[in-house]
Formats: C-alpha cells, sequence, structure tokens
C-alpha cells in the first residue's frame, strides 16, 4: 500500500558482555473480515467554496475487524484545480505524502457495521469541470492477521467535478445504528444540510423502515404521509429554507443552513429476530421557492434552473439493531449510533444546524491537505 516513513527507537540492553534477546512475536490468529468501500459528494458547484464527501467503510464480517485503514489516492486528481482535505484525530494521524493518505481507525468494526470518514474537496481559484479522479480504498493492517474474502470492493475510483451550473446540494445523516429491543418503541432522526452553492426553501424527506419495524398508529407527525402497511413515510416541510452552507457564518440569526428533522416513532415487531441487523433508508430533496411564472423573457435573457448538483448524498442508511430483555441476547444496549436520550429530548421541533452545529469530540483535530 505504498511506503510510510515513522520514526522508531531502538533500546539495546548489554550487561557484562551478555546479550539480552527477544523471542519472536507468534503469529495472530487468522480471522476473516470482508471490508467494502463506498465513496459520495465529489460533485462540487459552480460556486461551491468548500464540498464534504464520505469515504464509507463497511464490515461485512463475519469476524470484526480491528485497524481497518483508508487509503486516498490523488495520483490522478487534479490538484491545479481542486485541493483535498481529511480531518483525523491528532492520535489516529494520516500518514504519507500530498499524493497518497493512509487513515486508520483505531477501533473494533463490527460485522453490519459503517464507519464514514469525511473529506473535503476545495475548489481552486475559477477552476471549473473536470478535476481527475478520486481513488480510495480500505485494508486491514496486516499485524492483527485479517483475511479479506472479498478484495474486489476494498477499492473504488469516483469522478471529481466542478459543475458549471449552480444548485443546491443537499446531503442527509440517519445517524449511524440504532440499538432496539423487540416489542418496544425507539426514535427516528435525520439531519438535513444544503452545501450547495443555491438556498432552498424547504425539504422532503423519504424513509422507509426495513421488515419487522413499523411505525406505530399514535405519535405521528403532522407534516408526514403514511404508507397502507406503515412502513414508509414522505414528510414535507416547505417553510424550512436553507441557505448555503458557506454563507451560515451567524450563530445568532435565523437563517440556517440544515436542521434536525423532529424525530419519528418507530416500533421494532416481537417476531424480529433476535441479534439481526435491519437496514432502512431516508431520502431527501428540496424544494425550491415558489415563483412567478415568466410571461416572456427579453431579448438575450436565457432562464436557468438550479437542480440538485449532487444526489449521491442525498439518501443515508441505518441499520435497527434488534435485542431482547433478559434470556439470550439480553442485558444492556450498548451505546452507539443516534442517542435516544437526544431523540426524545427534542419533541416534534426542527432544531437547527450550520454555523452553530458542533460535533463534540474530545480528540484535538489534525487537518492533511493535497496541497
Amino acid at each position: 500500500m505504498g511506503s510510510r516513513v515513522r520514526i522508531g527507537f531502538v533500546v539495546v540492553l548489554a550487561a557484562a558482555g551478555v546479550c539480552v534477546a527477544t523471542p519472536a512475536a507468534a503469529a495472530p490468529e487468522q480471522k476473516t473480515n470482508d471490508l467494502a468501500i463506498k465513496v459520495t459528494g465529489t460533485t462540487i458547484a459552480a460556486n461551491q467554496t468548500v464540498k464534504v464527501g464520505k469515504a464509507l467503510m463497511s464490515s461485512d464480517g463475519p469476524d470484526a475487524t480491528d485497524w481497518a485503514w483508508w487509503t486516498f489516492d490523488l495520483t490522478q486528481l487534479d490538484t491545479s484545480k481542486v485541493e483535498l482535505r481529511v480531518k483525523r484525530p491528532e492520535d489516529e494521524p494520516c500518514l504519507g505524502t500530498s499524493t497518497k493518505l493512509d487513515c486508520p481507525y483505531g477501533w473494533r468494526v463490527a460485522t453490519g457495521y459503517e464507519v464514514d470518514q469525511p473529506f473535503e474537496l476545495r475548489p481552486i481559484g475559477d477552476a471549473t469541470g473536470d478535476a481527475g479522479t478520486l481513488t480510495v480504498s480500505v485494508w486491514h493492517d496486516p499485524k492483527y492477521g485479517f483475511v479479506d474474502p472479498n478484495p474486489s470492493d476494498n477499492s473504488t475510483t469516483v469522478a471529481v467535478t466542478i459543475a458549471a451550473d449552480s444548485g443546491p446540494n443537499l446531503n442527509v445523516s440517519a445517524g449511524g445504528d440504532r440499538w432496539v429491543y423487540v416489542g418496544e418503541e425507539t426514535g427516528l432522526a435525520f439531519q438535513v444540510q444544503n452545501d450547495g452553492d443555491q438556498p432552498v426553501a424547504g425539504v422532503r424527506a423519504t424513509v422507509k423502515l426495513p421488515k419487522h419495524v413499523t411505525f406505530p398508529a399514535h405519535g405521528r407527525l403532522a407534516a408526514c404521509r403514511y404508507s397502507a402497511d406503515s412502513r414508509a413515510a414522505t414528510c414535507t416541510y416547505p417553510n424550512l429554507p436553507m441557505i448555503p452552507l458557506a454563507e451560515d457564518k451567524q450563530c445568532n440569526d435565523d437563517i440556517y443552513s440544515g436542521y434536525n428533522l423532529p424525530p419519528m416513532r418507530i416500533f421494532l415487531d416481537h417476531s424480529a429476530p433476535v441479534g439481526a441487523e435491519l437496514k432502512g433508508t431516508v431520502t431527501v430533496e428540496g424544494i425550491a421557492a415558489s415563483a412567478e411564472r415568466a410571461a416572456s423573457l427579453p431579448a438575450g435573457v436565457t432562464g436557468l434552473r438550479a437542480g440538485e448538483i449532487d444526489a449521491s448524498d442525498n439518501r443515508d442508511d441505518f441499520v435497527i439493531r434488534t435485542q431482547k430483555r433478559g434470556g439470550a441476547g439480553g442485558g444492556s444496549l450498548p451505546v452507539t449510533g443516534g442517542s435516544i436520550g437526544l431523540v426524545t429530548a427534542i419533541g416534534g421541533g426542527a432544531l437547527v444546524v450550520g454555523a452553530c452545529l458542533t460535533l463534540l469530540n474530545r480528540r484535538r483535530k489534525v487537518t492533511f491537505s493535497s496541497r
């Protein structure tokens, strides 16, 4: 995966001419884990200053993996047009050069889990058009003894484009996995943000639940229309305007670039298998501001239509992990994914995000740049 230079220290022990040798380390036990990679968010609007993409690592087992890596290969990226930045915790920095970065994930990734590594694409000057390609790979640290049974999905190459058109660009986050006891309810909430270069007047979100999960008849949101089988809903918020993220610089005003949408109550049926991973989806689209229809255009004037610039990040998956109280599969739920406490606390209103949004993380961040 390319050479990496590290500074190390060697300690030599000697006493009365006696050499002290350390025993050879035992070979790690061989384990199997299928990693896969998906990259979204690499089309940039014409006047967009920062585009946030995601490199999504998934762990498909059968064993949980330890110390997996992302590799960002920039050799085919036109760095005269676009700069790539990767933010990392200070104690887990990326290694490499301006054209190839190896970035570790030093935590266990259980089977069925997905981990996002965000990255930024920043256009340089007035660059436009094709900006080359970005290749992102995921791989196991060899010292942990993992074998990947399907390496064909360990790498993907995506085109990076600075569009000639302007427009909104919505992205949605489902907040990770949720552990739910069978026969019980929890909340499901999403965050949506506009990082394009044009505003939208509102947002429409479509939620599709997996088998064994339904929206109960009580506690439904007035903004949502539910399917007959209670496993799908479309929620329309025509009056949630979002300006571009780059323009959202004030915390004390009433102008926002994104929202935490109201939580939706969901129920896990008693028939759900214990220990299962049930995957659902949420998809968002912007609602344009209403306007007068142009009866006729003056000579030399051409109408422009602002459409979604990059639909690759309009959808996100979430996983319902099933658990049973007591007996097999019982015990306390692990703390992971979206916070149920937060979901139940925010009630029926949309919380604003944007300039005031803070991701709580005690570890300091360092940024690696392609420039």
